[in-house]
């Protein structure tokens, strides 16, 4: 089995390969998310068990959520209403 892991080669052929197939199904900035999709899913380390994994993924995630929410909790700033 080829183990690919996080060397800058794969990283740069999945990111040319996600960019490719996105500009050819879905014409725009979609490239944009499917790129820092594959970031996110090559970086994860897959020496830990699979429970490890999605636990840490869901916190990553919860994490996300809550600093979503509080900025935009935040009052928009005043004197720049453009």
């Amino acid at each position: 089995m080829i183990a690919f892991g996080v060397h800058l080669l794969w990283f740069g052929i999945a990111i040319a390969t996600t960019v490719l197939v996105c500009e050819v199904l879905a014409p725009g900035p979609s490239y944009r998310l499917g790129v820092v999709t594959v970031a996110i899913v090559m970086a994860v380390n897959n020496a830990s068990s699979p429970w490890t994994l999605s636990g840490r993924r869901f916190l990553e995630v919860v994490l996300g959520i809550v600093v979503a929410l509080m900025i935009s909790a935040l009052p928009p700033k005043s004197g720049d209403n453009r």
